[in-house]
């Protein structure tokens, strides 16, 4: 039985999907699990759910869809303060933690998972930031396909890197002075929540491609 998950962000195939699922095959992926809210994107038509689930499963790929569980924009009017996705309120959700279960029960039969949003970078996305680190707390190794130039292979970030990265940008703004006092598993949740809240969506200005 494996025990990691893989992270994909479609952005970074430029509308490619030969070279997509010639990435995913190349790590032995072979279930997309879609982590978008609204599986859809006028930019790349090619990643939206139908067109999406056609091509893999021609490619001999499986295909699911878990945006209600695992998207970034909930329905459930709770994980919302002042209009914008609060991240403790989303971990704490049952529905969340139903999409979490889920992933679970196709490692532990066999399946090799790559969860999939938009993207390119996994620092900048919810699949990483709340989906993989929540997984990655339950014992799961995490690695992220990232695209570093067009017409090359995927390379696969190791979840380490991608946090050391997350520490660089973020810097700890003004809160360095606490962190002889903290453990480095709280820095780096500390680190984790000031990012998603960053990103996160937020009702009055993002748009619906997450």
């Amino acid at each position: 039985m494996g025990n990691t998950i893989y992270t994909v962000g479609y952005s970074g195939y430029h509308q490619d999907m030969a070279r997509f699922v010639s990435d995913l095959k190349a790590h032995g992926i072979n279930v997309v699990a879609d982590v978008r809210t609204s599986p859809y994107s006028k930019f790349s038509p090619e990643f939206n759910r139908e067109a999406i689930q056609a091509d893999l499963r021609a490619a001999g790929l499986k295909y699911v869809f878990m945006g209600d569980e695992l998207g970034a924009r909930p329905s459930d009017r709770h994980c919302y303060v002042d209009g914008a996705v609060d991240y403790d309120r989303i971990v704490a959700a049952d529905f969340f933690k139903h999409g979490l279960d889920r992933v679970q029960t196709g490692l532990s039969r066999g399946y090799v998972i790559t969860l999939l949003c938009a993207e390119k970078d996994p620092i900048d996305c919810h699949r990483n930031v709340l989906v993989a680190h929540s997984l990655a707390k339950r014992g799961i190794d995490i690695k992220h396909l990232i695209q570093l130039a067009p017409n090359e292979p995927a390379v696969a970030e190791d979840r380490e890197d991608t946090e050391s990265r997350m520490f660089e940008e973020c810097n700890q703004g003004d809160s360095r002075q606490d962190d002889l006092f903290m453990s480095h598993d709280s820095i780096l949740e500390k680190v984790y929540k000031l990012r998603f809240k960053k990103i996160a969506y937020r009702e009055e200005t993002e748009d619906a491609n997450v």
